[in-house]
């Protein structure tokens, strides 16, 4: 009997070592930290960042919770296209500001959005700065599971199932992901301590270390998205032929409009794309009927209801360079900080004066990595 035990605990030994190391690493990481951990800890240091790399990312579970705990009275919502949206672009309203970019993956998640509201799943804004993406609308759209689903919102910290997939996944890779330079120990979350990248306190996303790399010694443009090879050649569902799916346009403009008349005030954003991408889109023949249908039938609608809208702009508009943007539909803080202050200057937004009059100062030459913070710190 005794040499049995003996077997089984040589059996079982080097896997309790394994997943205990597993469990120490990603405990280094943060990965298994908690999302209510992250966020007390970033409401208590605001330069933390967070952003996990082997875990689940549970980036709806984490802006959720932020929006209930925080009850933001300015909300910046929509896919990553508007994650670059700043606290400080509400000044002085900073405090009260949120950046939930990258919630919305669908139309679709923009009614259950409404209805989160609506059934105070959510408490509700008083303003809403909501991003609209052109591949929403079309019938070939692939949907995604919503993100928006309560009884959905898993936090994966909290499942020692999640360590085993991770612990399997290094072996069924060769732990080539495996990474031990955590440069970054402010930090939460293994890319986070390893790039410096993730979310801030805001809600807003911050670039890679490795997209700034060289860019000071040589300050070009590079698509690091490759859109442009996508348009051109309508690979990926976002940009192969479209057909308008108009009964969801319809169910999407019923449901901001419901939200309008709760009295809460919205901004309907039509993110900008690169110089590049946005020449394309009017050019390549096969994007020439949902390009049209997005760029103007959309917008001319949207415009008969909603008093403040932002139309589909690129760098050329305002005479800048397409340095301004980390891909062809990904913008920098500068470059929709630019955006903002062209349109809110124009707006009356009731309850709401925002101080814009610190941008002025800011030269239009500045590029991808150079945020406004960095600038009103120098």
């Amino acid at each position: 009997m005794r040499q049995f035990y003996l077997k089984v605990l040589c059996y079982v030994t080097p896997f309790v070592i394994l997943f205990g190391l597993t469990e120490w690493y990603l405990y280094e990481t943060g990965d298994i930290r908690s999302i209510e951990e992250v966020i007390k800890e970033q409401a208590r240091e605001r330069h933390t960042q967070f952003l996990r790399g082997y875990l689940s990312l549970d980036m709806n579970v984490y802006k959720w919770e932020n929006i209930k705990q925080r009850s933001p009275h300015i909300l910046v919502i929509g896919s990553s296209r508007v994650m670059q949206f700043r606290d400080f672009h509400f000044k002085p309203f900073e405090d009260l500001t949120y950046n939930a970019g990258g919630m919305l993956q669908s139309a679709h998640d923009v009614i259950q959005l409404g209805e989160a509201f609506n059934n105070d799943l959510l408490p509700k804004p008083k303003l809403i700065l909501i991003g609209l993406d052109p591949w929403w609308f079309k019938k070939e759209h692939e949907r995604t599971a919503s993100w928006l689903v309560p009884d959905e919102l898993i936090d994966h910290a909290s499942k020692y199932s999640s360590r085993l997939i991770v612990l399997q996944n290094l072996f069924r890779t060769g732990f080539k992901d495996f990474r031990c330079e955590f440069r970054y120990k402010r930090n939460i979350g293994a890319l986070a301590q390893f790039d410096n990248s993730g979310f801030r306190y805001d809600g807003s996303m911050a670039f890679s270390n490795t997209v700034f790399e060289g860019f000071v010694e040589n300050p070009r443009y590079v698509d690091r998205g490759k859109v442009w090879e996508h348009i051109t050649n309508g690979t990926t569902n976002r940009f192969t032929e479209y057909t308008a799916d108009t009964a969801l346009l319809h169910r999407v403009r019923v449901t901001l409009s419901k939200l309008q008349q709760s009295g809460t005030e919205l901004i309907i954003y039509f993110p900008p794309f690169s110089t590049q991408s946005y020449k394309l889109l009017t050019t390549v023949k096969m994007h020439k009927e949902w390009w049209t249908f997005y760029n103007d039938y959309m917008i001319d609608l949207f415009k008969t209801e909603f008093d403040h809208l932002i139309p589909v702009e690129c760098p050329e508009d305002y005479q800048l360079p397409d340095t301004f943007f980390q891909d062809g539909v990904h913008p920098s803080e500068v470059f929709v900080g630019i955006q903002w202050q062209r349109y809110v200057s124009n707006w009356h937004l009731k309850e709401f004066m925002f101080d814009i009059t610190y941008l002025d100062s800011i030269n239009n030459t500045y590029a991808l990595p150079l945020s406004y913070q960095a600038i009103l710190d120098d």
